[in-house]
């Protein structure tokens, strides 16, 4: 009987332990999913990522980050257009304008994008030596 009882509490905490490991990654692919979420969506178009931030009013511009525009381009441009190795001149040329610098990265305002959108979210584009694309990245300030 006492043999009995104990396969039955080791299969109980196998079983305990199984579930406990699938909802743990259960949370983690939720949770990168749904960080990533508002980075994908949109191809990138340099006339819309130009004008995303513009605004004539004050009150205007909390719309206009709030809409993510530039956010919903990021996974396409990280993918397809700011390739390890392309040149500072070429994404200046791409982007426009530098708006931020620290160390050798430009950063961009992507908008309140993530999270409960208190946030802003910005695309970090990192230069080598030879001011050649070797990092990009997205983060919330």
């Amino acid at each position: 009987m006492r043999t009995i009882i104990l396969k039955i509490i080791k299969w109980i905490a196998i079983l305990i332990g199984i579930l406990f490991l699938s909802a743990i990654i259960f949370v983690m692919n939720i949770h990168f999913f749904w960080h990533n979420l508002p980075f994908r969506g949109k191809n990138f178009n340099q006339s819309v990522w130009s004008s995303a931030l513009d605004c004539k009013k004050e009150s205007d511009c909390l719309d206009k980050e709030s809409e993510c525009v530039r956010g919903k381009m990021y996974k396409d441009l990280e993918e397809n257009y700011l390739l390890i190795g392309t040149p500072r001149l070429g994404v200046i040329q791409l982007l426009g304008k530098e708006e931020r610098t620290y160390q050798n990265c430009i950063n961009y305002e992507l908008g309140y994008c993530s999270g409960l959108k208190i946030d802003a979210d910005y695309l970090s584009v990192c230069f080598d030596k030879q001011e050649k694309v070797n990092r990009v990245f997205h983060w919330q300030s």
